[in-house]
């Protein structure tokens, strides 16, 4: 679920350190749905659904390099891919972009996408800022 209880206070799972996967809060069973380490080609992202979840990025070893929570998933990784954005986006996903070779999605509330960001983007290397 994502939370865990302890001495009958609920607690957040938080990430875990040194490039292990993430646990992800999941707040609604019924509205979630996940799709686990496809491989991130264009095929695949172009049969996402255009719905609101959370995303990770993983290298060939399986390292977290980037989380990131959309209203639209598919079209954010479109973005992705095509390098679209501002300029100091764009910048970083020209350096992202080789190195991507799996991607976990998860479908959900805006509200848990952005809880599962906030939680889990200092861990992947580039979520940090310089």
């Amino acid at each position: 679920m994502g939370y865990y209880r302890k001495g009958g206070k609920v607690r957040p799972i938080f990430a875990p350190r040194g490039g292990k996967r993430p646990v992800i809060i999941v707040l609604d069973r019924q509205e979630t749905r996940s799709i686990r380490r496809q491989p991130f080609t264009l095929a695949n992202i172009e049969q996402l659904s255009d719905q609101p979840g959370f995303y990770t990025l993983y290298d060939e070893n399986g390292k977290l390099l980037y989380a990131g929570s959309s209203r639209n998933i598919r079209q954010r990784l479109l973005d992705t891919i095509y390098g679209r954005g501002d300029a100091r986006t764009v910048d970083s996903k020209a350096r992202l972009l080789p190195r991507i070779v799996k991607m976990d999605v998860t479908y959900g509330s805006v509200n848990q996408s952005r809880l599962n960001e906030r939680r889990i983007k200092h861990v992947a290397e580039y979520n940090a800022r310089d």
